[in-house]
C-alpha cells in the first residue's frame, strides 16, 4: 500500500470516529433539549396551578386565614398539585391584609438526562394575588349625617342627611332603590292599588326581597382590634312629621302622607251572560240582592255590597275597569272595599246560578279575584338591623343578626324614637370587623331622614355606606358640600365612576361638582352621560360631554332637567394622589352643591372603580 493510500485509509478512519462522536453530541444535546423543554413545560403548569391558588384563596382574607390556605391548597390540587404527594410543596402565605402568595415547588422527573445522573430537576414558581376592597361611600368618621345637639352645628353646615323611601313612594322622587314604583296614584278610588302603571312593583330597580324583606340600604361598621363598649344609634329612626327647630338647629321634613293603607281591591268577571240577567255576591257572610250586569249598575253594586256586608264602611267602583262585551257576554268590575282600618276581607263568591246564558248551551260564568290584598293600617316602618361582623369581602349579606340590635322606628307619636338618640346596640367585647347594618322600609308614600353614629373606647370606630348612597338635602342658596367616597391611590390609573339618580331639584341656576381628595374640584376631566330610563337599569345612552377641565355637572332646569334621570360621570384616575393627613393617606372625594335657589334634594349615589377586583401581583424572581 502506498504512502498515499494509507493517508487515504487513516482519514477514513478519522471520519467515522468523529461522526459516531457527533451522531453521541447531537443525540445527547437533543435529549437535553427535550428534557428541558420537559422541566419548562412542567415549570408553565405549575406557575399556571400558583396562579390559580392564589386568586382562589386571597377572596377569604383577612378574617380567614386558613380558609385562605385551604383554598390554595385545593385549586393547587385541582391544577395537578397535591402538597399531599412526596416532591410537592404548595406553600400558602397571607402578607397583607388583602394579599396572597402562593409558592410551589416541584420535582420534575427526567428522561435522557437519567443517563448522566440528574434523575430530577427542582422547579420552584410563586404568584401573589391582592383584590381590591369596594369603595367606601359616605364617611370617613364615625358619624354619618348631622349630629343634633353638637353645640354651634347648623343644619346648613351639613347639607344632608341619609334617607331612604317607602316602598310605595314615586321612583322619580329620588330613591332609585327602596321604591316599587315609578309613579303612583294620588287620589281616587285607585288609591289603595300599589303603584299607578301596575298593582304591584313596576320599578326594575327596586332592590327586591333578603330573606324574605325588602333588601336595604347597608352600611359597615369598623371596629379595630381593642375596642370596648361599642355603641350603635340612630337619630330620628322614627322619622317624626314635618320640621322641628331645636337650639337653633333645623331638622328634617318628612311630610306627605306618611302611610297610604291598602284598601281590598277585588275583581268580577262575567262571561257567557245575558245583559240584564243577574248575580250575587257573597261577602263577610251576608249575600246581596241579584246585581243585573250591565256596565251601568256601579252604583247598585256599590250599595248592594255596603248594605249586605257586615264590617264595610264604602266601596268604590273604579270607573276604568268597567268592561262590558254584549255580543259575548263579557262584564267586567273591579272595586275596592274600605273598612274600619282598612281590613283585609276574604274575596267575595259570586253566584252565577240566576245568570242567564246567551245562547242556552253553555252556563254562564261569574267568579272573583284578588286584584290587591287589604291591609290595616299600621304605620309606616324603618327597620334598622344590625348583623355580626362581615368575613366575606364580597359578600356583606352572609351574616347573621346580632341579638338584640335593631329598631322598628315609626312615626307614632310616643314611639320613642322620634328627635333623638335611639341605641340600636350595645356590644361591651365586640369582635374585630366590619358589622353590616342594613336598613329598610315598609309600605308607605314617604321617606325617613336620618342620623347614624358609632362609638367605641379603645379604637378609632368607623362608619361608612356599601354600594348605595341615598341622601336628602336641604339646601338654601349657595355652596354646600358631603363625603362621597373613600378612593384609595391603588386605584390609581383605573376609572372612578360616579352614578347618581334625579340630580338638580332647585331653582335658579344649579351646578353639582366633583370634588377630590385635595378639596379642590377634580379638574383633570370627566366624561358625562344620561339615560331617561325612569323604570329600569341605566344604559347611558346620551351623551352630555367630555370635559378637559373641571368635572362639574349644570343641572339648572328646564334646560338642564335631570328629574327621575340617571348621571353618570366616569374619571380617569391619572395622575392621582392623595394628601397626607396625621401621617395617613387621605383619599375622601366629596360633593359640591352650589345652587342658586333654594332645594329640597333627594338624591341616589353609587360610586365605583371600574377594573377587576381579584387581580395577579407581579412578583420578580429572586
Amino acid at each position: 500500500m502506498s504512502l498515499r493510500d494509507r493517508l487515504r485509509s487513516e482519514e477514513a478512519g478519522a471520519v467515522y470516529v468523529l461522526f459516531v462522536l457527533s451522531i453521541f453530541v447531537l443525540m445527547a444535546m437533543s435529549a437535553f433539549a427535550i428534557d428541558l423543554g420537559w422541566i419548562f413545560l412542567n415549570k408553565s403548569r405549575a406557575q399556571r396551578a400558583a396562579d390559580s391558588a392564589a386568586l382562589a384563596g386571597v377572596t377569604a382574607l383577612p378574617a380567614e386565614p386558613f380558609t385562605a390556605i385551604a383554598r390554595a391548597h385545593e385549586f393547587a390540587k385541582i391544577n395537578g398539585y397535591d402538597d399531599a404527594d412526596a416532591n410537592v410543596v404548595v406553600t400558602p402565605m397571607p402578607t397583607a391584609d388583602n394579599e396572597l402568595r402562593v409558592q410551589i415547588d416541584d420535582d420534575v422527573p427526567t428522561f435522557f438526562m437519567r443517563a448522566f445522573g440528574i434523575d430530577t430537576v427542582h422547579v420552584d414558581v410563586a404568584a401573589k394575588a391582592r383584590y381590591i376592597s369596594s369603595v367606601r361611600l359616605g364617611n370617613p368618621d364615625n358619624i354619618f349625617g348631622p349630629e343634633p345637639g353638637t353645640p354651634g352645628q347648623n343644619f346648613a353646615d351639613v347639607g344632608f342627611w341619609p334617607a331612604i323611601t317607602f316602598q310605595y313612594d314615586a321612583k322619580a322622587n329620588g330613591d332609585a332603590y327602596a321604591t316599587r314604583c315609578t309613579a303612583q296614584h294620588t287620589s281616587g278610588p285607585s288609591e289603595g292599588i300599589a303603584c299607578a302603571n301596575a298593582p304591584a312593583a313596576d320599578n326594575a330597580q327596586w332592590y327586591g326581597q333578603h330573606l324574605g324583606e325588602p333588601d336595604g340600604y347597608w352600611y359597615g361598621i369598623e371596629v379595630p382590634t381593642g375596642t370596648t363598649n361599642l355603641s350603635v344609634e340612630v337619630y330620628d329612626a322614627g322619622f317624626g312629621q314635618g320640621g322641628q327647630a331645636v337650639d337653633d338647629q333645623f331638622y328634617p321634613t318628612e311630610t306627605q302622607d306618611i302611610f297610604s293603607p291598602f284598601n281590598e281591591a277585588q275583581r268580577v268577571t262575567i262571561g257567557n251572560a245575558a245583559p240584564g240577567s243577574t248575580f250575587t255576591l257573597t261577602i263577610g257572610g251576608a249575600t246581596t240582592l241579584g246585581i243585573p250586569v250591565t256596565v251601568n249598575n256601579g252604583a247598585f253594586l256599590e250599595a248592594e255590597l255596603e248594605a249586605a256586608a257586615n264590617g264595610i264602611t264604602n266601596v268604590a267602583i273604579d270607573p276604568g275597569s268597567l268592561v262590558e262585551d254584549a255580543v259575548l257576554g263579557a262584564f267586567e268590575y273591579t272595586y275596592e272595599i274600605i273598612g274600619p282600618a282598612e281590613t283585609d276581607f276574604s274575596v267575595a263568591t259570586c253566584d252565577a246560578g240566576t245568570l242567564l246564558s246567551l245562547d242556552g248551551s253553555n252556563p254562564a260564568s261569574c267568579t272573583v279575584s284578588t286584584v290587591t290584598d287589604g291591609g290595616s293600617a299600621l304605620p309606616a316602618t324603618t327597620t334598622f338591623r344590625l348583623y355580626s361582623p362581615d368575613i366575606t369581602p364580597f359578600n356583606i349579606r352572609d351574616n347573621e343578626p346580632e341579638p338584640g340590635c335593631q329598631i322598628n322606628g315609626t312615626n307614632e307619636v310616643g314611639a320613642g324614637t322620634n328627635y333623638t338618640w335611639t341605641t340600636l346596640c350595645f356590644i361591651a367585647n365586640p369582635t374585630p370587623g366590619v358589622y353590616p347594618l342594613r336598613i329598610f322600609s315598609g309600605p308607605g308614600r314617604s321617606w325617613n331622614e336620618f342620623s347614624l353614629r358609632a362609638n367605641g373606647l379603645g379604637g378609632e370606630v368607623k362608619l361608612f355606606a356599601v354600594e348605595d348612597l341615598s341622601v336628602a338635602s336641604r339646601i338654601e342658596a349657595g355652596k354646600t358640600r358631603f363625603f362621597l367616597a373613600e378612593v384609595d391611590e391603588q386605584y390609581r390609573g383605573l376609572n372612578l365612576v360616579v352614578e347618581l339618580f334625579d340630580p338638580g331639584d332647585a331653582s335658579g341656576n344649579n351646578s353639582i361638582s366633583l370634588v377630590g381628595p385635595d378639596g379642590n374640584i377634580w379638574n383633570q376631566g370627566c366624561d358625562i352621560r344620561t339615560d331617561r330610563n325612569s323604570v329600569g337599569p341605566p344604559s347611558y345612552s346620551e351623551h352630555v360631554g367630555t370635559f378637559a377641565g373641571d368635572c362639574t355637572l349644570n343641572t339648572t332646569r328646564p334646560t338642564h332637567d335631570y328629574q327621575a334621570d340617571w348621571v353618570k360621570f366616569t374619571v380617569p384616575l391619572q395622575p392621582y394622589s392623595c394628601p397626607v393627613v396625621a401621617g395617613e393617606p387621605f383619599c375622601w372625594w366629596q360633593i359640591e352643591y352650589n345652587y342658586e335657589g333654594k332645594a329640597g334634594e333627594r338624591t341616589t349615589w353609587r360610586a365605583s372603580v371600574e377594573g377587576s377586583q381579584v387581580a395577579l401581583v407581579y412578583e420578580p424572581e429572586p
